[in-house]
C-alpha cells in the first residue's frame, strides 16, 4: 500500500498531519498490518516530527534520485 498526505499551508501547525497519520495507522492495524514503513526527504522536518509523534523509529537512510531519504518504521 502506498499513500501520501499533505496539509494546506494555511492549516499547518494545527496537528492535522499528526492526526491523519494516526488514523491511517489505525486503519492499517485494523486490516492486519503489523508494521508500516514511511519514507520522507531529509529536508522535510515537519514530516519527520509527525512520524516520530506517531511512534516511528528511523530504520535507515538512502539516496533516491539525488535526494537523501529517511525511512521510518512504525510497529502496529
Amino acid at each position: 500500500m502506498e499513500t501520501s498526505y499533505s496539509v494546506r499551508p494555511s492549516e499547518r501547525r494545527k496537528g492535522y498531519a499528526t492526526e491523519m497519520l494516526r488514523l491511517l495507522l489505525l486503519h492499517a492495524k485494523k486490516y492486519g498490518y503489523k508494521e508500516i514503513y514511511l519514507s520522507v526527504e531529509k529536508e522535510n522536518k515537519p514530516s519527520h516530527q509527525t512520524i516520530l509523534k506517531n511512534g516511528g523509529t528511523l530504520e535507515k537512510t538512502f539516496m533516491f534520485e539525488g535526494e537523501e531519504i529517511y525511512r521510518y518504521k512504525v510497529e502496529l
